[in-house]
């Protein structure tokens, strides 16, 4: 009995439980359900009283903003001369510098770099000394030294170039001399640029044909070779102009030239009508070295009006010192007696160390060193050999 009562309680106890759950979950599936259909009508709403918008639109992309300049004056700046071509050398060495910017601006206070020679051109020529419209021996002329009224003596050194050491010595001798330079020596324009700024004045020694005897083989068999590009007797007037532009276009800075040689080719008319001509349409002066009594050089020189100067003394033709110091005697002795006088040497050892000794006590002997344009410009130039008494004439 007792059992049959616990039974129908429990029956009881499950009975209510299932019921108030039945009824909890029937509230929560209210509840869900109302507020399900609250959010729907609220969204509805919203979309009814806002029209939709417009996308937003993308913006366009912006380039970064260029860099700001930098001044060069803050930047390391480095220098180095070009590479100069030359065969005898090895390749030319990589530098591996950064290249630079070519956009970068410049500062306000900066200058575009100088641009760099380009490989091969010439050196450039010695500024003229003295204005444009002058012919060009006057503007290549060294200044004339004052004289004080003594006697003038010009010295000019001849065949230089060729043998370098002798003359390098030559144009480290004190000065003013005149060098004639040879056309055809290694580096020339190198060599005669130097001694210009050593002080001294500039020629070119033009080589021209000795006096010869020529042979079944047609090869002259006396009187020594002339070198290179040398002006013969019947060359035609154009090749005689070609050589002569040739030799002219060695080096510049030059008074005018000389012959180097040329015993045979300035006793030729016709060709030294040539030379001379030509000397006159370029504004140079001409020195005749005189190598053969019979040059016709200074004589057409004066029908054409050309300045011209002719040598009086030969320094070396017996290179020993007691000769080089005779002649220089004679030389003061014929500036003395004519106001001025001209001697021609060569960068011989004797020579050398003699005009070592002689020319810084020129002035203590009463004389006055010029260049060569001094005596030509002054017009004391001596109008002939013979009138000045020439000596050391010699055939070449």
């Amino acid at each position: 009995m007792a059992r049959r009562s616990s039974l129908s309680r429990l029956k009881s106890l499950w009975k209510k439980a299932s019921n108030s759950l039945l009824g909890t979950m029937a509230l929560w599936a209210a509840m869900g359900l109302a507020l399900g259909i609250g959010i729907g009508l609220g969204l509805w709403l919203g979309d009814v009283a806002d029209p939709p918008k417009a996308p937003p639109q993308r913006a366009a992309p912006t380039a970064p903003p260029p860099p700001a300049a930098v001044p060069r004056q803050n930047q390391p700046r480095i220098d180095i001369a070009p590479w100069v071509s030359d065969p005898r050398r090895g390749p030319a060495p990589s530098l591996n510098l950064p290249p630079e910017d070519p956009l970068r601006p410049l500062a306000p206070d900066e200058a575009p770099p100088p641009s760099l020679p380009q490989e091969g051109a010439l050196p450039p020529e010695l500024p003229p000394a003295l204005p444009h419209e002058l012919p060009l021996w006057r503007r290549n002329a060294l200044a004339a030294p004052a004289t004080g009224g003594r006697p003038m003596v010009a010295i000019v050194i001849d065949d230089m170039g060729v043998d370098q050491r002798h003359s390098l010595e030559a144009a480290g001798l004190p000065g003013p001399l005149t060098l004639a330079y040879l056309p055809y020596a290694r580096d020339v324009a190198q060599q005669s640029a130097a001694a210009r700024r050593a002080g001294h004045e500039l020629m070119v020694h033009v080589s021209m044909q000795p006096q010869s005897k020529t042979g079944i083989s047609g090869q002259a068999e006396s009187g020594g070779d002339p070198g290179p590009n040398a002006l013969t007797v019947g060359l035609p007037p154009e090749e005689i102009r070609r050589r002569l532009d040739w030799a002219l276009g060695q080096f510049g800075g030059y008074v005018g030239i000389n012959n180097h040689m040329g015993s045979g080719f300035t006793a030729n008319r016709p060709g030294m009508s040539v030379v001379i001509g030509e000397l006159k349409r370029r504004g140079l002066l001409f020195l005749d070295s005189r190598t053969t009594p019979a040059s016709v050089g200074e004589a057409l020189a004066a029908e054409a009006g050309l300045p011209h100067a002719t040598r009086n003394v030969f320094l070396d033709n017996i290179q020993t010192p007691a000769e080089v110091r005779a002649r220089l005697a004679e030389l003061e002795r014929i500036a003395k007696a004519r106001g001025s006088a001209i001697a021609i040497g060569h960068p011989h050892e004797a020579t050398l160390m003699v005009l070592r000794d002689w020319l810084p006590g020129a002035t203590g002997r009463g004389l006055a060193l010029v260049p060569l344009s001094t005596i030509v410009a002054q017009g004391e130039a001596p109008a002939s050999a013979q009138a000045h008494g020439a000596s050391g004439a010699v055939t070449r």
